[in-house]
Formats: C-alpha cells, structure tokens, sequence
C-alpha cells in the first residue's frame, strides 16, 4: 500500500467520545496502523465513495474499507494526507476535513485534493464511512 502519513498539525473540533475515536482511527491509519484503525469500525461497517468522486461505489466489511482505501491510493507514487479539521455534527455523526497531496504514479504530476468523510457511529464504532468531494454534500448527507 502506498505510505500514507498524517502531519503535526491536525485540529479537532469539539473532543467528544465520538470524535476521539475518529480521530484514533485516521491517526491509526495514515500512520500505517491499519489494524489499529480498522479495529475502531465495527466489522459490518460499510464504505462509500460518493460522485462525483473518481471510481465511486459502495464497499462492505473492514476488509472493504481497506479496498476502497487501496483503490483510492493506487493511482499515486507517493501520498499524503492531512486531517484538517474534525468535527461533530450531531449524536452519531462525525466529519473530517482531509487534504490529500499525491504524486501520480503515472504522470508524474502532483496532484492535490481536498474531501470530507462522513463518520456514522453507533455503540462506539464507526458503522459506515461516506467520502464527499464538498463540504456541502458531507453536511446535507447528516440531515
């Protein structure tokens, strides 16, 4: 899998229970600690790259997750990602701001980006991940 890592800075919004365990889990994951991060989903937790993102689609399990991310990573040589902000929106639900800066693999290219993940969180786990290209989506999917 391509390396992933998160820089020093991060802000977190509002340190709820439900935040705190987003935040683990991204930190987990960016930092390499797939296990760690996965652990904090519940293990029918289900993934969804919303369009108009690239390769959009709908992912099951934590083994789905990890494809999606897989899918998501393999179009770069080289790939950052920095967690801007995160907050909470309501009982249960959990946004993340991420920047994503990458090199293509192909290309050549850098490339960067910016999205928004949509935590859905049930009994201290997240149960399903939504990845929005705009804010606005990620805000009008919590209604």
């Amino acid at each position: 899998m391509t390396a992933l890592r998160v820089p020093c800075r991060s802000l977190v919004v509002d340190p709820t229970p439900e935040v705190t365990l987003v935040r683990r889990g991204l930190e987990a994951f960016v930092a390499g600690k797939v296990d760690d991060s996965l652990a904090t989903a519940a293990e029918e937790v289900v993934a969804v790259r919303n369009p108009p993102l690239p390769d959009a689609g709908v992912y099951a399990g934590r083994a789905g997750v990890l494809q999606m991310w897989r899918e998501w990573a393999a179009e770069f040589g080289a790939l950052e990602m920095e967690i801007r902000q995160i907050v909470w929106v309501r009982r249960g639900r959990v946004i993340a701001e991420v920047t994503q800066r990458g090199v293509g693999r192909l290309s050549g290219a850098e490339v960067v980006g910016q999205f928004w993940l949509l935590f859905t969180i049930e009994d201290g786990l997240v149960v399903k991940l939504d990845a929005f290209a705009s804010e606005t989506d990620a805000l009008e999917a919590t209604l």
